[in-house]
């Protein structure tokens, strides 16, 4: 069951007890915390519907110097290749 306006029913019950024991800091605490995970379920939403797109972004290898995800799995022996041979000089 879902309170109309402020979430779930024992949320609402704890932040009407916090106001009528006058615990203002904690109630401030609570709903800052509220806040927080209304925008980390945000966050997740967003990059959960826009995780095919994300995955399709490639890098091309003269931007980094470690191992990183290439655009293809030639790029991975390409850059193992140039690696080795720069070691051997």
């Amino acid at each position: 069951m879902l309170d109309d306006d402020n979430g779930d029913i024992v949320g609402t019950a704890v932040r009407e007890w916090l106001k009528k024991t006058n615990r203002k800091p904690l109630l401030a605490a609570v709903e800052k915390m509220k806040e927080e995970l209304m925008l980390l379920g945000f966050i997740s939403l967003l990059l959960t519907a826009t995780s095919s797109l994300i995955s399709d972004i490639c890098i091309p290898s003269k931007f980094y110097d470690s191992a990183f995800a290439p655009c293809s799995r030639g790029g991975v022996d390409e850059e193992k290749e140039d690696n080795s041979s720069k070691e051997r000089r």
